[in-house]
């Protein structure tokens, strides 16, 4: 389905360290095949080498290709002792981008 803005192409995850002034690492996560806004499909990514027992600010941000829509709040994950980290986040295709 398109939407006024076009098709969902995929996501943005900004990453780092919680209070921490170091910029935040993005990762590209293309969306699913025929996924689109309408329908209840979520994605998972796995952010590889983060440090073992560390706090980190995570945030999306969707995009197509007139651009990136806004970004979600921050919300926190703990890593694990082999650095997996203990929360997950699902991206849930809720709204066209804005």
């Amino acid at each position: 389905m398109l939407h006024r803005n076009g098709r969902l192409l995929g996501y943005y995850i900004g990453y780092k360290r919680q209070n921490s002034s170091s910029p935040y690492l993005y990762v590209s996560v293309p969306a699913a095949a025929g996924a689109d806004e309408d329908d209840s499909a979520s994605m998972r990514c796995q952010l590889d080498g983060l440090d073992k027992y560390t706090s980190y600010g995570v945030h999306v941000q969707a995009y197509n290709a007139r651009g990136a829509g806004p970004r979600s709040a921050d919300f926190v994950v703990m890593t694990l002792e082999d650095g997996i980290a203990q929360s997950s986040c699902a991206i849930l295709h809720e709204q066209p981008i804005a």
